[in-house]
């Protein structure tokens, strides 16, 4: 694996599970995240509005001169008119040229996607907003092509012009295959991501990060029940497949390119989430992830009670009953989000709303894969 590149979104959940990592794997050469940039929770006002108040919050919790990837989403659901104004092909993607370089004053360290949209009015035009835009960013150490895998036909093409800016530059290219979510079924396209990633690695790009992730919009949906009360699953545990696919693919690349065939994954949390981070009427839960596995505990909310607290304690409780929780805590790195675990366990509830357990997931999910890289 070699190094770990996490996609997240500048999301309230997302980003409270980042800003609680050490700062050892926040500054570990091994660690590149990819912040994705996507609808503020109030309206901005000015051109960038509150996108750039999300890149100040982010440099409160990333270090100034740790390198990450910036992107931004083109998800519909999350677009806004400065998202879009973003987005636009325009004079070589002038707008997103423009953020990018202004970023640079606070991460002078910033790896920029390189953005790819349809609103040209024709081929000819689009390619020439691309080969703009990649001239533009040039002068970056590094810049990143994001594919999403259905249009992994188009990578030729793309390269072709990507090579013909950059010519013998081309190893400051991160390519990253983004596959969006994987089932168990997702194993037919291994041969196809194989091509992908040789195809992009015969240019001399600098790496290939392979992206996904196994964890369902409907977690319950997936899960395995080890116990139930009242025909209720209170406990039981969903399979992670990123890292398995991962290898499969690995294991079938040409021996030559195997160096530079990273992971990513998107940090337990579902490609392409809905707009609400809650809502009314959910049943409390704790993820617990350990291996390739999460355990949950959950505890439906009866109407007599008020508040979440109790059936938190009590999901809490489930998980502290597993067989298992002992051996997860003895063989985990200790992080913030294991410290709320227990103290969960011991009667404490921090937060009362699945935003702020969805963090601690996502915190204790990257932590473990930082301790893999280091102890593999």
């Amino acid at each position: 694996m070699f190094r770990y590149t996490p996609i997240l979104r500048t999301r309230q959940s997302e980003m409270r599970g980042y800003r609680f990592l050490s700062e050892e794997i926040k500054n570990s050469p091994n660690f590149i995240p990819l912040f994705e940039l996507t609808k503020p929770r109030k309206p901005a006002n000015s051109a960038y509005g509150d996108l750039q108040q999300q890149i100040v919050e982010l440099s409160k919790i990333h270090p100034y001169d740790s390198h990450f990837i910036l992107d931004i989403t083109n998800i519909e659901p999350f677009k806004t008119p400065q998202i879009t104004h973003l987005l636009s092909s325009n004079n070589g993607y002038e707008n997103w040229v423009n953020f990018v370089n202004k970023q640079t004053e606070i991460f002078p360290n910033l790896i920029p996607c390189l953005q790819i949209s349809d609103d040209s009015e024709s081929q000819e035009e689009s390619n020439e907003n691309f080969r703009k835009e990649i001239s533009s960013l040039a002068k970056f150490n590094n810049i990143t092509y994001r594919l999403s895998f259905e249009f992994y036909r188009y990578l030729s093409d793309d390269m072709d012009i990507i090579k013909s800016i950059l010519g013998n530059d081309m190893s400051k290219v991160i390519v990253i295959i983004d596959l969006g979510y994987i089932t168990l079924q997702t194993s037919a396209i291994v041969p196809a991501v194989v091509e992908t990633a040789e195809k992009a690695l015969s240019y001399g790009v600098g790496e290939v990060i392979l992206c996904s992730s196994s964890f369902p919009q409907n977690p319950i949906d997936n899960v395995v029940p080890i116990s139930r009360f009242a025909n209720e699953i209170i406990t039981g545990s969903i399979k992670l497949l990123e890292k398995d696919f991962y290898n499969n693919v690995l294991k079938n690349l040409n021996d030559s390119y195997r160096g530079k065939f990273l992971y990513g994954d998107y940090a337990t949390i579902f490609p392409t989430p809905s707009l609400q981070e809650g809502g009314r009427g959910w049943i409390p839960r704790i993820d617990l992830p350990y291996q390739d596995n999460i355990y949950i505990g959950r505890q439906k909310k009866y109407r007599e009670q008020t508040g979440y607290v109790t059936a938190y304690l009590t999901a809490a409780n489930h998980i502290h009953a597993m067989e298992i929780y002992q051996e997860i805590i003895d063989n985990s790195s200790y992080c913030w989000g294991i410290e709320q675990i227990q103290q969960a366990t011991n009667g404490i509830i921090s937060g009362q709303n699945p935003s702020f357990w969805i963090s601690v997931r996502l915190n204790i999910h990257i932590t473990q894969i930082m301790r893999l890289l280091q102890n593999p």
